[in-house]
């Protein structure tokens, strides 16, 4: 019994939970780490796109203001020819995008269960 009583005293457990709580709350805040920043960064690229938005709307502008110019201005004629400048319609969704379906009921040749039907 003096072996089991050596043994119960030497050994804890709590070394061992401790580490791995240890390692569990590094890996937590590595990845709290990471997530901020992400969070940067996908803030920054908003701010960016935002920007080139304004932009784009900016350059449309300008460039429909410069081709109507370019019917009375010789000099805006050659701008416009110079740069090849011309206004197309925006490309639209195709595909991409699909309509919502009507509504069972709505439709012309839906028929209302025989419960609802009027006599």
């Amino acid at each position: 019994m003096n072996d089991k009583q050596a043994f119960s005293r030497s050994y804890s457990p709590f070394g061992a939970v401790w580490a791995v709580f240890l390692v569990l709350i590094a890996i937590h805040g590595w990845q709290s780490v990471a997530l901020v920043q992400q969070k940067k960064q996908l803030q920054t690229a908003l701010k960016e796109a935002a920007n080139g938005q304004l932009v784009n709307e900016t350059m449309l502008k300008v460039s429909r203001d410069l081709i109507q110019m370019a019917a009375v201005s010789p000099r805006a004629r050659q701008i416009v020819e110079d740069f090849k400048i011309q206004l197309t319609a925006p490309p639209s969704a195709g595909g991409l995008v699909s309509k919502p379906a009507e509504p069972a009921a709505a439709s012309k040749n839906a028929r209302l269960p025989a419960a609802t039907q009027k006599k």
